[in-house]
């Protein structure tokens, strides 16, 4: 009889593999309950400002200034390109989202990475890689919203049962 392991159980097994996993840049561990709610804010900001596979970087209609434009010039144009960039669109990569709740009151650097490890891990557990990274899965061309959600979704279930209780 063969037993199939859930998404699960193969992410549990690689965490075990990994002594600190849920061990965060400052050197001090980060509760599964922590992480959670890490990813849990991650989606929030993703479904309230909107979710994109990845930013242009290659726009056409940005014009390049001539060889002979002035400084005064140039500098006009790098403004105006700045100004689109920043503009009004709040929408974000998977990435961003992450580092942004970092640097708000629902995170901070540990539970961005352990956040980032629990991400790897499920995604390693679902395709068998050796590697699989969460920032390359995200802006694979094709990918939807409601996969994103639902990988957030299962990460943050993961962390609740998997992480550290304190």
């Amino acid at each position: 009889m063969t037993t199939t392991l859930s998404t699960f159980d193969i992410a549990a097994q690689y965490v075990a593999a990994r002594p600190t996993f849920w061990t965060g840049p400052s050197g001090e561990q980060v509760t599964g309950e922590q992480t959670a709610h890490h990813l849990d804010a991650v989606h929030d900001l993703l479904q309230r400002d909107g979710w994109v596979r990845n930013f242009r970087t290659d726009d056409p209609d940005i014009e390049l200034p001539d060889e002979t434009a002035s400084v005064k010039t140039m500098i006009r144009q790098l403004f105006r390109v700045i100004r689109d960039i920043v503009g009004t669109d709040k929408r974000n990569t998977l990435h961003l989202a992450i580092h942004h709740v970092a640097k708000s009151n629902d995170g901070d650097d540990d539970t961005g990475e352990t956040a980032i490890n629990v991400l790897h891990a499920i995604l390693q557990a679902r395709t068998g890689a050796d590697t699989a990274l969460v920032g390359a899965w995200a802006s694979k061309l094709g990918r939807t919203w409601e996969e994103v959600a639902e990988l957030l979704t299962e990460a943050a279930k993961f962390a609740r049962t998997y992480g550290p209780a304190s």
